[in-house]
C-alpha cells in the first residue's frame, strides 16, 4: 500500500534519535547536548555528563506523556524506576535543559519548496509543554536574526527529512541568540487552527493539496514567509483543574490542558486578555497577589513582598518591588500610570493583604 504525504523513511528519520542526530550534524543543526540510554546505570551517568537538570522522556511519545525536568541523581533514578519503561527496545532521551525562549512554527513542505506562515513565540519558561502554554503570533520577543535563522532551519528540515505535507517545530532561543532544535514533529500539530485563523491561510487545505500532488507554486505561493499580520493573536490553553478533584496543577512537560481559545488586538497586552478571558480566566481589575523573590544575601534569603495592583484605576498606589520602580502600569483599558515602588514585607496585619 501506497502511503501518501510524508514516508516511512523521513518519519523515521524524524522520530528516531540516531537517525535525527545524524541529519542534524550533516545539515549544521544544533540541539541540546543528549543520550539515548536504555538501561538506568547508563542514564544516571549521561546525566552527569550532559550536567543537572535534564530533560528526561521516553521515544515516540504524543503530548509529552511522561517527559518530565530532573535537577538530581536521585530524581532521575526514580523516574528511570517508576515512570517509564527502559530497554533496548524502548530508549530513554535524556537531554541538557536550556534556559530561554520557546518558539515555534507549523510549516508545509512539497519536496522542493518550503512555507512558514507564521513564527510563534511561547510565553511560559521552557520545558513547559507547548499545548500548556500561551502562544503569540508575531512574535514578539525575538530579534530578525533570530527569526532568519528559524526560517534557514525550517527549510534545511523540511527538504533534509523529507516532509510531504504539514510539520511542526519547536525551538530554544537562549540569552545568547543561539537557536536550538528541541524536536521535529512529522505531522500536523495542535497550533495549524491557530496559525491558519491568525495568518489567513487555510494550512490544512494547502497541505492536502501538497499530499495529493499539488506543489505550492501551483497554489500560488512563492514565498516562503509572508508579511506578518498588524495585530496580535494570542492562543490561550483551558484546563479542567477546577472539574477534577486532586489534579496536579504543576505545568511541566506532560500536557495538561483540555482546550484552548485565541484572542487578538493590535496591542499585545489587550489580545492576552481577551484570550485570558475567553479560556475562563476570571481577571479582576484590582486585587493583591502576594509573591515571593530571592533576596540576594550571603544566606539567600528569600523574603515575602506583598504585590497589590489596581488595574482600572490609575488613582490608586501600586505596590511594586523597588527593581520595578519604573515600570508602567499597561492594564486593559488604562493608559498606563507610573509604579510607586516600596519596600514592604508581608504581614497578616497589613492593608491590602490576605493570609497565604
Amino acid at each position: 500500500m501506497r502511503l501518501i504525504g510524508t514516508d516511512c523513511e523521513a518519519i523515521d528519520r524524524a522520530e528516531d534519535r540516531d537517525l535525527f542526530e545524524k541529519l542534524l550534524a550533516s545539515l549544521g543543526i544544533p540541539q541540546p547536548k543528549g543520550l539515548a540510554v536504555t538501561n538506568i546505570e547508563d542514564g544516571v551517568k549521561a546525566a552527569a555528563g550532559i550536567g543537572y537538570p535534564v530533560l528526561v522522556r521516553p521515544s515516540f511519545v504524543l503530548g509529552g506523556r511522561a517527559m518530565q525536568i530532573v535537577a538530581k541523581e536521585e530524581g532521575l533514578r526514580h523516574y528511570l524506576k517508576t515512570a517509564v519503561e527502559i530497554d533496548e527496545d524502548k530508549p530513554v532521551l535524556v537531554d541538557h535543559y536550556i534556559r530561554g525562549k520557546e518558539v515555534e512554527v507549523d510549516a508545509i513542505c512539497d519536496g522542493t519548496q518550503v512555507f512558514v506562515p507564521g513564527i510563534m513565540e511561547l510565553v511560559e519558561r521552557t520545558g513547559i509543554h507547548s499545548g500548556d502554554s500561551i502562544s503569540v503570533y508575531p512574535s514578539f520577543g525575538i530579534s530578525d536574526r533570530v527569526k532568519q535563522t528559524i526560517l534557514e532551519y525550517t527549510k534545511k528540515l523540511g527538504l533534509g527529512i523529507g516532509i510531504i505535507g504539514l510539520f511542526n517545530i519547536q525551538f530554544i532561543v537562549d540569552k545568547d541568540e543561539s537557536v536550538y532544535i528541541i524536536e521535529v514533529n512529522p505531522r500536523s500539530s495542535r497550533t495549524v487552527p491557530f496559525l491558519s485563523k491568525a495568518t489567513g491561510f487555510s494550512l490544512a487545505d494547502i497541505a492536502t493539496r501538497v499530499i495529493l500532488g499539488k506543489s505550492l507554486k501551483e497554489q500560488g505561493i512563492t514565498d516562503m514567509y509572508p508579511r506578518e499580520r498588524g495585530r496580535f493573536y494570542v492562543k490561550a490553553p483551558a484546563f479542567s483543574f477546577s472539574k477534577l478533584n486532586g489534579m496536579d496543577a504543576y505545568l511541566s512537560p506532560e500536557m495538561k490542558s483540555t482546550g484552548e481559545a485565541i484572542g487578538y488586538d493590535k496591542k499585545l497586552h489587550r489580545a492576552m486578555y481577551k484570550a485570558l478571558i475567553a479560556s475562563g480566566v476570571r481577571l479582576q481589575n484590582y486585587g493583591t497577589v502576594c509573591s515571593r523573590w530571592p533576596t540576594r544575601t550571603r544566606r539567600r534569603r528569600c523574603r515575602w513582598r506583598a504585590v497589590s495592583t489596581t488595574w482600572a484605576s490609575t488613582s490608586r498606589p501600586r505596590w511594586e518591588p523597588p527593581f520595578t520602580s519604573r515600570s508602567r502600569a499597561s492594564a486593559p483599558g488604562s493608559a498606563g500610570s507610573p509604579a510607586r515602588a516600596a519596600t514592604r514585607f508581608y504581614s497578616p496585619s497589613a492593608p491590602g493583604t490576605s493570609a497565604m
